[in-house]
């Protein structure tokens, strides 16, 4: 799961979102992490972790992860996250009452509102994110395929992103039938575990 997918998943608290959402880059025990933010944010931490650690047992999404595997190899199922942010985002009015612009932008102003207190690579990443509308990209293959290439500019993952767009075309029928099946489990498994309405 990535972004777009994490903050849906984190209910309507903004500090929970805001600390799913940044969870990739706040290592270490919870303990330290309760030290340093609200509460609220260590439970969007804590259900971050759930989630990666959910997904990366799930058996459909190592389905999906073996098509990218071709040209990503360990990469893969980094990957096959913001490819599921594309079926998310395409499939937005299924899921959501709100639009995804109305979404993605409460979100924006949430990340500036509480800014001084984001770990300071978070920080980093804000102003890219807002500016580009990253999250509302998600909805086509063209910004998935930004998305990567700046990811790509960021990391070590390789830069192929037109494989991945390339992938999604040639299984778009199931991808979007894997990603049905998991988006279900997965709602409901982290509004169980952290009792979320």
């Amino acid at each position: 799961m990535n972004f777009l997918a994490h903050i849906y998943l984190s209910g309507k608290n903004p500090l929970v979102k805001i600390g799913n959402f940044a969870g990739d880059w706040i290592k270490g025990n919870i303990s330290s992490a309760e030290k340093k933010y609200p509460s609220d944010m260590v439970l969007g931490i804590k259900m971050h972790r759930f989630i990666d650690s959910f997904t990366d047992s799930s058996d459909i999404v190592q389905t999906s992860v073996s098509r990218l595997k071709k040209h990503f190899g360990l990469y893969a199922s980094i990957v096959n996250d913001v490819v599921y942010d594309y079926f998310l985002a395409t499939n937005w009015e299924k899921y959501s009452d709100e639009n995804l612009d109305d979404f993605c932008n409460s979100f924006y102003s949430y990340c500036l509102k509480y800014y001084d207190i984001l770990p300071p690579q978070v920080k980093e990443v804000i102003p890219h994110l807002i500016l580009s509308k990253r999250l509302q990209s998600y909805k086509t293959l063209e910004g998935i395929k930004a998305a990567l290439k700046t990811m790509s500019e960021k990391t070590s993952l390789p830069d192929l992103s037109d494989k991945a767009v390339e992938t999604i075309k040639e299984n778009q029928s199931a991808y979007q039938n894997e990603f049905s099946a998991f988006w279900e489990t997965i709602r409901k498994e982290t509004a169980e575990n952290f009792l979320l309405k």
